[in-house]
């Protein structure tokens, strides 16, 4: 299953790349990534695998878990079954471990007392995970998270593409600040639906390969993409 998944992405990833190639030349730059051996990679290899990987984060990039309403339901199935286990008879009990010296197990310990361990383990964790700020409200379920996160990823990309100086030299701290403020704000926040711009097309393709779709199924515009990705909460 995993190989699979691999396969997937991998296949994603090249066509991500594709796409950057045709939108960015600047991109189709090879540089060296690693020194020894000497192994050179395209820079639109190098981004395609952040786009990818926003398709999949969808939400988590903006803060927000898509699994606040699951871990509500995971506790408190840890408690029930805690309260139900103390609810057993000492009869079951005893039956329980029978069953594990039936298994033959060289483990001594208890099952019960095991599961018991662990639950509270689990649970602990569960709690402190839902005291974090991105587990404490639920996303909001209109909004095209996938759509919002490649979009922020590719407003960087396409920011990158266009940037006049070096892109892998170490950079002086006011050219640096002066990079940051072009990946901000180099790319368009807005496009047109029906006459999307060079980034819209850019944008609307990615879309394309990555199978990003709205609630029914249609395809999504780089201006809805973009209106999502306005609409969501982020740090800038």
């Amino acid at each position: 299953m995993q190989d699979d998944l691999r396969v997937v992405d991998l296949t994603r990833i090249k066509a991500v790349e594709g796409v950057i190639d045709r939108h960015l030349p600047s991109l189709t730059q090879e540089v060296e990534v690693l020194s020894s051996p000497v192994w050179k990679q395209k820079l639109s290899s190098l981004h395609a695998g952040p786009i990818v990987d926003a398709a999949k984060r969808a939400s988590l990039n903006f803060g927000a878990s898509p699994d606040v309403e699951m871990l509500e339901k995971v506790e408190r199935l840890c408690r029930k079954l805690d309260k139900a286990l103390d609810a057993l008879s000492p009869d079951t009990r005893r039956y329980i471990e029978f069953e594990k010296i039936a298994w033959r197990e060289r483990n001594s310990t208890s099952i019960l007392a095991s599961c018991k361990d662990q639950l509270g383990r689990l649970g602990k964790a569960v709690g402190a995970l839902r005291n974090r700020k991105m587990f404490q409200a639920t996303p909001h379920q209109k909004r095209n998270w996938r759509a919002a996160s490649v979009a922020q990823e590719c407003r960087k990309v396409w920011a990158v593409g266009n940037w006049s100086g070096p892109l892998f030299l170490a950079r002086p701290p006011d050219e640096e600040e002066r990079y940051q403020q072009h990946l901000r704000d180099f790319a368009p926040k807005h496009e047109k639906d029906a006459t999307p711009g060079p980034f819209g097309r850019f944008l609307e393709d990615v879309l394309e390969v990555l199978e990003v779709e709205g609630a029914k199924g249609e395809i999504v515009s780089a201006a809805s993409a973009l209106r999502a990705w306005r609409e969501a909460p982020r740090d800038e």
